[in-house]
């Protein structure tokens, strides 16, 4: 029934499409035949012609094009009720096992989203890990380094007193 109706509508829209080219190239010859009368004296270089000519040649190119694309839609139109009619015939037209289908796979989209997630948040949280890792390893040398440069001064200090002792000491005997 539905093939019958596009082809039909087709048929119509076909129809109606030769009739419109035919119009307007009558209507263009009449006017290009209306138009030679008229200024048959006036243009001896024939431009009125051409123009006409020009006019009518880009109509008979756009009537072409609307038949393509008529021929074009009656082809989709054809496969989609074929693909459509086979997809009843198999039962994968509103039938459970195409919900079934349809389930699985919203299904396995999540399950994939929720792992892609947990990727990310496993991501952030090593990169968190690691930066806080290097903040305690810089807070750590930091440390480090004060103990050891305030002992170094310490030990320069004790050096320095010894030191001058020792010379007191020497000066003194």
């Amino acid at each position: 029934r539905l093939l019958r109706h596009f082809a039909q509508r087709d048929a119509k829209t076909r129809a109606l499409a030769a009739d419109k080219c035919k119009a307007e190239l009558t209507a263009s010859h009449a006017a290009e035949e209306g138009a030679e009368a008229h200024n048959q004296g006036d243009f001896t270089d024939g431009t009125l012609r051409r123009e006409a000519l020009r006019k009518e040649v880009i109509r008979a190119r756009s009537s072409e094009r609307e038949i393509s694309l008529i021929a074009l839609q009656r082809k989709v139109r054809a496969s989609v009720l074929e693909e459509n009619l086979v997809a009843q015939r198999d039962g994968k037209v509103g039938a459970k096992p195409r919900e079934r289908v349809l389930r699985q796979l919203t299904r396995e989209v999540d399950r994939l989203e929720r792992t892609r997630q947990k990727r990310i948040e496993m991501a952030e949280k090593e990169m968190r890990r690691a930066r806080t890792q290097w903040l305690n390893a810089l807070s750590d040398h930091q440390s480090a380094f004060r103990a050891f440069h305030s002992g170094a001064k310490k030990n320069v200090r004790a050096v320095a007193k010894a030191l001058v002792r020792r010379c007191e000491e020497i000066a003194r005997s």
